[in-house]
């Protein structure tokens, strides 16, 4: 399964999946040590790809990244 990921800033799109998210999330933690990075559902959560399942994992990882943009320690000044 894999997400499209568009900016609106920039205007590119990138294929991204699921693990890229984790892997992500698990690296900003590491280079941000306490900045409440924001989480992502468990993988197995959402194992079943019917649509009601997709469109809540979709909306949540765009939540995720909706919020990280908002986070100033993570701006590129």
């Amino acid at each position: 399964m894999s997400y499209f990921v568009q900016t609106t800033f920039l205007g590119k799109t990138v294929e991204r999946r699921y693990s890229d998210f984790e892997w992500l999330r698990t690296i900003l933690e590491w280079l941000h040590p306490g900045v409440p990075i924001p989480p992502i559902c468990k993988k197995g959560q959402f194992r079943r790809y019917d649509d009601k399942h997709l469109r809540k994992r979709l909306m949540i990882l765009e939540m995720f990244l909706n919020k990280l943009l908002e986070l100033p320690e993570l701006r590129a000044e």
